[in-house]
């Protein structure tokens, strides 16, 4: 992605950097005919899509990353400009505490959301995803991901089998 330096207020606090996305992501989803309950701040996961689907929103300020390299006598420092996800709780990952992760770099005051990557739970193998800000769109492991809503209308209409087991359960 080939952006402009960030326009983020940088006085602006974490609720409202996550808050003003949470209000945009959850009309965008209730324009697309799915009923959205917002979750309290203390749940894991930040909107419930037709009592089924949980949906956790990651946003990401653009952050620097700095990779240094030693070539024989030469020493070399790269500078990367890039958004920080991470999927993780206290680096772990062993409880499955959402269905599908919404990606959004901030890159505006205004975020868009099609700039969002809608990756479901399955598909992360990871604990971080780094997305780089570079001229070429990006073309990682979850670039299929990248403005995906529709998944999420299927999904809901295909409940999976941990989603049955919660509604026979009453969670």
């Amino acid at each position: 992605m080939n952006r402009p330096p960030s326009t983020v207020a940088p006085d602006m606090d974490r609720l409202i950097l996550h808050n003003l996305p949470k209000a945009m992501v959850a009309a965008k989803l209730r324009a697309m005919g799915l009923h959205v309950e917002v979750q309290k701040a203390y749940a894991h996961y930040d909107l419930l899509l037709n009592g089924t689907i949980r949906l956790a929103l990651r946003t990401a300020s653009p952050s620097t990353h700095q990779h240094r390299q030693q070539v024989g006598t030469r020493r070399y420092v790269y500078r990367y400009r890039g958004w920080s996800f991470n999927f993780h709780h206290h680096g772990r990952m062993d409880e499955r505490y959402c269905d599908v992760f919404v990606c959004l770099p901030l890159i505006s005051k205004r975020p868009n959301l099609r700039d969002a990557y809608v990756i479901p739970w399955e598909a992360c193998s990871a604990k971080h995803f780094w997305l780089h800000d570079t001229r070429r769109p990006y073309g990682g492991k979850y670039a299929k991901y990248r403005g995906a809503w529709e998944q999420l209308a299927i999904k809901v209409r295909r409940p999976t089998d941990d989603q049955k087991a919660r509604k026979r359960r009453g969670e």
